[in-house]
């Protein structure tokens, strides 16, 4: 076969794919397969942006409970700090406790704390512990205190 033959015979088979490509019957498939190859990536796409959405509302869910959480805390501290009798700092740590188990109260978790806040908060957390210790080694047999509201 010559250089000749060869170029003769590309030239015969490129007419007959231009001609296979104007044909329209091919058209409408090659243009059916493309929307179809659309429309599953779209659809791909789609679902990866729900996702992100979804995971995106769940974290904000978290942050919210979270600030909620640490707002009735702080409320708490400078209620504890503001109360001089100690009386009404138990009742006042026993109303907290049953707010924080009604309301479920929660930290997030991974919320870096940084070193003042921690050690103000340690001592509040003793003084807590040690009141609710105090009150319950004097009254057993109390009733339960009023709900916070």
């Amino acid at each position: 076969m010559t250089l000749d033959a060869s170029a003769l015979e590309l030239r015969t088979l490129i007419e007959r794919a231009k001609d296979a490509e104007s044909d329209d019957a091919n058209r409408i498939i090659e243009l059916i397969k493309r929307l179809s190859v659309g429309l599953i990536v779209s659809s791909f796409l789609f679902s990866l942006l729900k996702y992100a959405a979804s995971l995106y509302r769940d974290e904000r869910q978290n942050i919210r409970e979270a600030d909620h959480s640490e707002d009735i805390v702080r409320r708490f501290c400078v209620a504890l700090e503001s109360v001089e009798d100690v009386k009404a700092r138990q009742e006042l740590a026993e109303r907290f406790l049953i707010l924080a188990t009604e309301r479920n109260l929660r930290p997030l978790s991974d919320a870096p704390l940084n070193s003042n806040a921690s050690t103000a908060m340690q001592g509040v957390v003793t003084e807590l512990v040690g009141l609710l210790k105090a009150r319950n080694s004097v009254s057993e047999n109390k009733s339960p205190p009023t709900r916070i509201e």
